[in-house]
C-alpha cells in the first residue's frame, strides 16, 4: 500500500483499527518518552520545506546536546499502515536512527559559528519563488526570474546540509552578496556539472538493473540532454552559473530550451528539435503533477538561452 504524502498529513484513517497519521505521532512521542525515560527530551518539531511542504518530525535530544538529528515520520507511518510495523517497532527503529546519526563523528557543530570555518562548505541551490514566498522571507536570497536562489552549509561528515538563514548573516556579519561570492567559489567542488545525453542516462538505468540487459534504448539523437551534478542533489542550481550555461551551448553551437525536470536536475533541448514551445511546456506541467515530488517541484515554465545574446530567459 503506498500513501501519498497529502494523504499522511490530512490523517486519513486508512482502514479499520489503524490510526490516523495525526493519533499515530501521537502514540509513538508518548513511547518514545517512556524508554528515554530521564535526562532526554522527545520532541515533535512541524518543519517547513521546500515549496511549502510541512514534514512532522521527532527531535531526540540529551542535556548535555545542543543539536539533535530530525527523524521524519512520514516512511514510518507508511511501514506501520502498510502492516509492516507495528508502534512498538517503530519506536525502536526511531530510536536506533537516533543512536546512530548522534554518534556520527568529524562535525563539531561550534564551528558553525565561525565564517571562517564554515565559507569553504556553502553552495546554493535553487527553488521555486512562488510556492516559497514565506519562507524566503526567513532566508537570504535572491531572485533569478521565477526562481530564488538560496544558500545552504554542506556538511559532508553527516551526509547532510544547514539552510542559511537571517540569523546567521547576523552572526557571521556578512552579507547576501558574500554568500553568493562563497557558493559561486564552491559550486563545482561540491557538485560539479555533468551535462549526458538522454539516451547514455537510459542506457545507465538500464544497465544498473540488468547487466545482461537487452531491451533497446530509444534513440533521442544528440538534442537533449540531462544537466545535474555529481550527486544529482539539487542539480538545477547548475543553470545559476553563466559560465556553465555558455559552456553547454558552446559545446552545442546552439542555444537551447530548458525544462526543469526537478530542483534536481533539468532536461536540455537544442532549438533545432523545438517546433512549439507550447507543447513543452504542457509537457513540463504533466510530469510535474503526475510524476515530480511536492518537495522537489522546481517550475511549470520553460527556458531558453539564446546562443547569440547569453541570456536565459522565460520561453514565451
Amino acid at each position: 500500500m503506498y500513501l501519498r504524502n497529502d494523504e499522511l498529513i490530512n490523517g486519513v484513517l486508512m482502514e479499520s483499527g489503524i490510526l490516523d497519521y495525526a493519533d499515530f505521532r501521537s502514540a509513538v512521542i508518548s513511547g518514545l518518552e517512556e524508554l528515554c525515560g530521564d535526562g532526554i527530551t522527545v520532541e515533535e518539531k512541524k518543519i517547513l520545506k521546500n515549496n511549502s511542504v510541512e514534514l512532522y518530525a521527532v527531535s531526540i535530544r540529551s542535556d548535555s546536546e545542543c543539536i539533535s538529528p530530525a527523524i521524519y515520520m512520514e516512511s514510518f507511518y507508511k511501514e506501520y499502515a502498510a502492516g509492516k510495523k507495528n508502534i512498538e517497532e517503530i519506536r525502536n527503529s526511531i530510536l536506533r536512527a537516533y543512536v546512530n546519526n548522534k554518534n556520527v563523528k568529524g562535525f563539531d557543530i561550534n564551528k558553525f559559528k565561525d565564517f571562517e570555518e564554515v565559507k569553504n562548505r556553502i553552495s546554493y541551490r535553487l527553488i521555486n519563488k512562488e510556492r516559497n514566498k514565506d519562507y524566503l522571507k526567513s532566508v537570504p536570497h535572491f531572485e533569478m526570474l521565477d526562481l530564488a536562489i538560496i544558500f545552504s552549509v554542506v556538511l559532508d561528515e553527516i551526509g547532510g546540509s544547514i539552510v542559511i538563514r537571517n540569523e546567521h548573516l547576523r552572526m557571521w556579519r556578512i552579507d547576501e552578496n558574500r554568500l553568493r561570492e562563497c557558493a559561486k567559489a564552491n559550486s563545482e567542488k561540491f557538485y560539479g556539472p555533468v551535462l549526458q545525453r538522454l539516451d547514455e542516462c537510459v542506457m545507465n538505468m538500464l544497465m544498473s538493473d540488468s547487466e545482461e540487459s537487452e531491451q533497446r534504448v530509444p534513440e533521442t539523437g544528440s538534442g537533449v540532454y540531462i544537466l545535474s551534478n555529481e550527486e544529482n542533489r539539487y542539480g538545477a542550481s547548475c543553470i545559476i552559473d553563466e559560465t556553465v550555461l555558455r559552456d553547454v551551448a558552446e559545446s552545442m553551437k546552439s542555444g537551447y530550451y530548458i525544462l526543469p525536470a526537478s530542483i534536481h536536475e533539468v532536461i536540455i533541448i537544442k532549438d533545432n528539435m523545438v517546433e512549439n514551445c507550447a507543447d513543452l511546456k504542457r509537457m513540463v506541467m504533466d510530469v510535474n503533477r503526475a510524476a515530480v515530488d511536492a518537495e522537489d517541484y522546481l517550475s511549470d515554465s520553460v527556458y531558453h538561452y539564446d546562443y547569440q545574446s547569453k541570456k536565459l530567459n522565460i520561453a514565451r
